[in-house]
């Protein structure tokens, strides 16, 4: 059994850059046809030991059965079933890891038993690994799938190369939150937002949402549906708060940054825990609310653009 650790993975991904000599050809990652996916982004449930964190994979369901290479290239790493957490913050299973062009590392977990011989080094996209699921964490059918982006040290989302599959329900945002930022930088009351749209002059109390003015930490509840053949709740794709018409916040689930100190999601500080709140709010951004009326947008986009948009009115005191 081989375990990765920090000292490990980057004594990993040295070899991986040794190999870029070796294979020059266009990276082409693609997915095999899918019964399901769970995205990028995605969390685990409140229940999983190892904390209600987001994914940096995507957990698929082929169609075939089959775990098969999304990639050509050379396979630098292969971890045995691990049922301890590695340095991927939870254990991956039947794991092996393919170097392609231009520094990308495309790592399949969950592998089961048959298919490609590991001992040999070069790898062909579409080529068998083993059957889908059945080791680590994975159940029999299921597999993960990460990405990583050496060159911007960024785990990418996967779902970019999942063809075939349409993203056809728009997010839903179930609430907004905001949490005062003290001066010590530390959390302070929350203020939970009206959905409802509100038409205010300066002054007028009771139609909108208050609070005082100062400094404020952003939570939404929100989620997303691909398709309702693949009923999952999903993580949204990308974030907007909007002020007074101006943007106020601008992030997306397209990659996540590696750090030493862990994963960082929609801009916040490692550990990817940080980008959810209790109860699996989204921690997106900051605003600050001088005192006044101001208009609140907040504009949720899936894989695919579909967009639900939410206006209401704030008025700090």
């Amino acid at each position: 059994m081989r375990i990765l650790t920090k000292r490990s993975l980057s004594i990993f991904l040295s070899a991986a850059f040794a190999c870029s000599a070796m294979y020059l050809s266009a990276l082409d990652i693609k997915l095999p046809e899918l019964s399901s996916i769970i995205p990028f982004g995605t969390p685990f449930s409140s229940n999983a030991k190892w904390g209600y964190v987001p994914r940096i994979e995507a957990t698929m369901e082929p169609l075939s059965g089959n775990a098969s290479y999304p990639a050509s290239g050379a396979l630098i790493y292969r971890q045995q079933e691990a049922p301890l957490k590695t340095v991927f913050g939870f254990p991956l299973g039947e794991a092996e890891a393919v170097f392609n062009m231009d520094g990308f590392i495309t790592i399949m977990s969950g592998i089961g038993k048959g298919g490609h011989d590991p001992a040999s080094g070069a790898i062909s996209a579409g080529t068998i690994a083993g059957t889908a699921g059945g080791s680590g964490i994975y159940q029999q059918g299921i597999l993960g799938l990460r990405i990583f982006d050496m060159k911007k040290a960024s785990w990418i989302n996967p779902f970019f190369f999942a063809g075939g599959i349409m993203d056809q329900i728009p997010p839903v945002i179930e609430g907004i939150t905001l949490i005062e930022e003290t001066k010590s930088g530390s959390k302070g009351k929350v203020y939970p937002i009206q959905l409802r749209p509100a038409q205010l002059r300066p002054g007028q109390k009771g139609s909108a949402s208050e609070c005082p003015q100062g400094h404020y930490l952003v939570h939404i509840q929100a989620w997303d549906i691909i398709n309702r053949e693949m009923p999952n709740r999903a993580a949204p794709f990308r974030f907007v708060v909007r002020l007074n018409g101006t943007s106020a916040v601008d992030v997306s689930m397209i990659s996540a940054q590696y750090s030493e100190k862990g994963i960082m999601f929609l801009g916040n500080e490692a550990p990817s825990s940080n980008a959810l709140a209790e109860g699996g709010m989204w921690m997106v951004g900051r605003i600050s609310l001088p005192r006044g009326v101001h208009e609140l947008e907040v504009e949720l986009s899936d894989f695919q653009g579909n967009k639900t948009l939410v206006r209401t009115a704030i008025v700090a005191y």
